[in-house]
């Protein structure tokens, strides 16, 4: 693929806090977008299907390919890629780039036709290996829509590597709109196609989307200069420094995985549903982290690699440090909320149709579990991107390692006395884990991050945070005597006036303890609004 020179005036000033607080709130805005489309695709399928056998087996059908995918072309790649691309922008050898990206699409195309016919062929024995509670009809839908699905991992593997190069270029936009495509498709597919499919609906959707994904990142691709060179080497350097990143980020993500994996094989042994109120409360419970943490680590990642490329450490702990906070800020309320909050919430979001009471109760009770680990997740994506900018991709695999080992004992120990629960849980726990872990690391490596001073700001905001929810929750009690909760009118009402106060009432608290982050992210709101105009 070809790189036209004219493409280096896009990046020549890339690494500007500018650039990373607009990238940030527009990535941030495009993914509260998606999670819209993503949960109104969530409410139909609760509505058409509950929390039942078949949604059992579609979810673990749609976490094989894709964990998977995620493991070799997903945040491997593009974590392996972008510091060794962005490498040969920065220093302007334009020929280098050109032949990485070829040889990486070339190699990446291979290892997904390949991977797709592995896994057709041998879903039976990896559908046992990851739910060796299912029996009978539940089995045998799971092995059908497995196969089914598995096609759909050459097409986010390959918008993945899209998304990469173009992010390379500080162009976010058509890369962050990826999973709105593919919600939207889901969507349109489960409207039109579920009253003739049934489940397989979710199927079709998914290979739409990621087709439409595929397609949609090709003119930019173009326009940017990129052209397909149809030949590489593994002797290449860049493919050689990309294969040195690639594996132990592989085996980091093989080993995160495994968490997932182990859930579902715990989980496929407890009552019918389980799987189901695990995946519909990991659902909300992932929207700050695959928001806000996702949207920031994305937004800083060319950024931090660029200035490692210059040797420009200081400016690398000072957007690593302010990531931090901008993180903390958003999720730690709204981890006080979704653990006080979690059945009304549960409640609005999924109770119709087929997802009945019980079904909500279920769910509702995981959702508090899994929410006391949510800063934490957040927090997660910005470190180790840090960690990769700095092309050490070990630490975060070992570190990693000592989380899952966390999470299996700890899993093992709780699920006896709480079920679905003790999974959620352990999970939690396991991330904290890892994000203190993570913490201890990567200041001895690049220097301090003033940990003491995040510390006092972590706890004010925690005291504001509670303050908040728990006024809000009062003010919810006291809104039910008014609207009738047992309507959605009602409790959109309820919910909506509870998140406003929730939200002043927090802003305001922090005000008055002095938080830095506040204003942190109120700058980089104005600069996204000044910049857009």
């Amino acid at each position: 693929m070809e790189v036209l020179n004219d493409n280096q005036q896009t990046i020549g000033t890339g690494v500007s806090k500018k650039i990373i607080a607009s990238a940030t709130v527009m990535i941030t805005f495009i993914a509260l977008v998606s999670k819209v489309f993503g949960f109104i695709g969530s409410f139909i399928l609760a509505a058409k299907f509950g929390a039942t056998n078949k949604t059992d087996a579609y979810f673990v059908a749609s976490n094989i390919p894709e964990l998977l995918r995620d493991v070799l072309a997903g945040g491997a790649l593009t974590s392996a890629f972008i510091p060794v691309y962005t490498t040969y922008l920065a220093k302007k050898q334009e020929h280098e780039a050109q032949k990485l990206a070829s040889g990486i699409f070339n190699i990446l195309v291979i290892a997904l036709v390949l991977m797709t016919l592995f896994g057709i062929i041998f879903a039976p024995a990896l559908t046992r290996i990851v739910a060796p509670g299912f029996k009978g009809e539940t089995l045998d839908l799971t092995i059908k829509l497995t196969r089914l699905y598995f096609p759909t991992i050459i097409f986010l593997g390959l918008a993945s590597l899209f998304g990469a190069i173009l992010n390379s270029y500080h162009h976010f936009t058509v890369p962050a709109l990826q999973p709105l495509i593919m919600n939207t498709a889901n969507i349109a597919c489960m409207l039109l196609l579920a009253p003739f499919l049934d489940i397989y609906s979710l199927v079709v959707g998914a290979l739409v989307g990621g087709l439409c994904i595929t397609v949609m990142n090709l003119p930019l691709l173009y326009k940017k200069g990129l052209r397909y060179i149809p030949q590489f080497s593994f002797e290449q350097e860049g493919i050689k420094r990309i294969g040195v990143l690639w594996f132990p980020l592989i085996l980091g993500l093989s080993v995160n995985q495994l968490n997932i994996v182990i859930s579902k094989i715990l989980a496929s042994g407890l009552s019918s549903g389980s799987i189901s109120a695990l995946n519909y409360a990991n659902l909300i419970n992932q929207i700050a982290p695959s928001v806000f943490g996702v949207a920031v680590s994305t937004a800083i990642f060319p950024s931090l690699s660029w200035h490692i490329a210059l040797n420009e450490h200081e400016k690398f702990r000072d957007i690593v440090s302010k990531a931090i906070r901008v993180s903390l800020i958003i999720t730690v309320p709204l981890t006080l909320g979704l653990m006080l909050l979690s059945f009304p919430v549960i409640r609005f979001l999924f109770e119709r149709g087929a997802f009945d009471r019980q079904a909500t109760l279920m769910t509702s009770g995981v959702l508090v579990y899994f929410a006391i680990g949510t800063f934490a997740l957040a927090v997660n994506y910005v470190l180790i991107r840090a960690f990769y900018a700095l092309s050490d991709t070990k630490t975060p695999v070992k570190l990693a390692v000592t989380a899952v080992i966390s999470n299996i004992l700890l899993s093992l120990l709780l699920i006896t006395s709480l079920a679905q629960n003790g999974l959620a849980l352990a999970s939690s726990i396991a991330a904290m884990v890892q994000m203190s872990l993570l913490l201890i690391y990567l200041q001895r490596k690049i220097g301090k991050l003033k940990l003491k001073r995040l510390a006092v700001d972590f706890i004010k905001i925690v005291i504001s945070g509670l303050v908040a929810v728990a006024i809000g929750s009062f003010v919810l009690v006291k809104i039910s005597q008014f609207f009738n909760q047992n309507s959605l009118f009602g409790q959109l009402v309820g919910l909506g006036l509870v998140a406003l106060i929730i939200v002043i009432i927090y802003l305001l608290l922090i005000s008055l303890l002095k938080v830095e982050e506040k204003d942190v992210f109120v700058d980089m709101v104005k600069k996204r609004w000044h910049h857009g105009r």
